[in-house]
């Protein structure tokens, strides 16, 4: 894995340096993103908002690692992700990054408490026991423990997002990353899930999240806004003060 830059104390978490995505079909060059430059801090709670087609999922993809840019470049805690290969990007993003979808990616034949372990067996992070311990402290912050030997399709979608965000926090990750979370919930299920990144961000963690919805976007301390796959607006909306963050791994 390559060598990390040295970080000064102010430097970003995540930086992104003018970073374009183009696809190309038959016909024409689709730009999703276009020249983007954007820096986050650890500990920031940040919403990404646009109408569709303005870049933001592909946004998403890029900060993860799903996706690559045409142009520019991406360094995560001073590590340029570009030049991992697919292992190593896999090894690092299962210890540093929670994703959770819009459509929740569950694994249909496994059962929420299987499902929430996956990623700790995956990362071979601790004792079977130990691992089991921190699956039923996550399904019991997420309300799910009781129904934690259901298989995904006996759940509502609200259950089934929060079994997605317990599963994204399995590896206590540094980084936080949610595409439309509650793009298909109802306004309560929606409520559900802001708290639960409200918790994690109140614990130090960096939580980015995209969504249609303004009112929840306004729950964030930061929201930046695209459109045609440019950033238009970065706007500060809170100055609550950001807790310690918990570090990135090697």
């Amino acid at each position: 894995m390559p060598a990390k830059t040295a970080l000064s104390a102010t430097a970003p978490l995540i930086r992104m340096q003018s970073v374009s995505r183009h696809f190309t079909n038959a016909s024409e060059i689709i730009q999703a993103l276009d020249s983007i430059d954007i820096s986050i801090n650890e500990g920031e709670y940040v919403s990404v908002v646009g109408r569709s087609g303005s870049g933001k999922s592909t946004l998403m993809n890029m900060i993860t690692g799903i996706d690559h840019p045409t142009a520019g470049n991406i360094t995560i805690d001073g590590i340029d992700i570009s030049q991992l290969s697919e292992n190593e990007m896999a090894a690092w993003r299962c210890g540093n990054l929670g994703i959770v979808f819009q459509f929740y990616q569950l694994i249909p034949v496994l059962t929420v408490l299987d499902n929430t372990l996956l990623p700790m067996q995956l990362l071979q992070s601790g004792s079977n026991g130990n691992n089991l311990d921190r699956a039923k402290q996550l399904l019991k912050r997420v309300d799910l423990w009781e129904k934690k030997d259901r298989f995904p399709a006996q759940l509502s979608g609200g259950e089934q997002q929060r079994a997605a965000m317990a599963r994204a926090l399995a590896n206590d990750p540094a980084i936080l990353i949610a595409d439309e979370p509650t793009g298909n919930l109802s306004s309560s299920e929606a409520e559900q899930v802001m708290a639960l990144f409200d918790t994690t961000v109140a614990a130090g963690r960096t939580v980015i999240f995209v969504t249609h919805d303004l009112d929840l976007a306004a729950k964030a301390h930061r929201t930046i806004t695209l459109s045609d796959g440019r950033m238009i607006k970065d706007e500060k909306l809170s100055n609550k003060t950001v807790k310690k963050a918990r570090k990135v791994k090697p």
